[in-house]
């Protein structure tokens, strides 16, 4: 991809999303189109989609929680914002915990 951005791994806690990316959609389905760009860009970085339950990506909720009410369509932070860094703690722990 342009920005060297490859072998990335996706985490949601929407079942329905994950699934709906997986299979495709139906051939009716209202988010048809969106479902195949997000399979393109999928395949094209590398890129894997797994379901994580919210109660283990409490930081991740927090953040798309404020993304919902930004006006700009992309925003780099240089530092967590308060009301998150308490989560990527917890976060933190729970990862090496779940995952290790």
């Amino acid at each position: 991809m342009q920005k060297g951005l490859n072998d990335i791994q996706i985490e949601t806690d929407s079942q329905t999303a994950l699934k709906l990316i997986s299979n495709g959609g139906e051939g009716t389905h209202p988010y048809r189109a969106l479902i195949e760009d997000g399979n393109f860009i999928l395949r094209r970085c590398r890129c894997t989609i797994q379901y994580v339950p919210r109660d283990a990506n409490q930081s991740a909720d927090a953040l798309a929680n404020i993304g919902v009410n930004q006006k700009g369509n992309l925003i780099f932070l240089e530092e967590p914002p308060n009301s998150v860094s308490s989560f990527l703690v917890a976060d933190l722990i729970s990862a090496n915990l779940v995952r290790a």
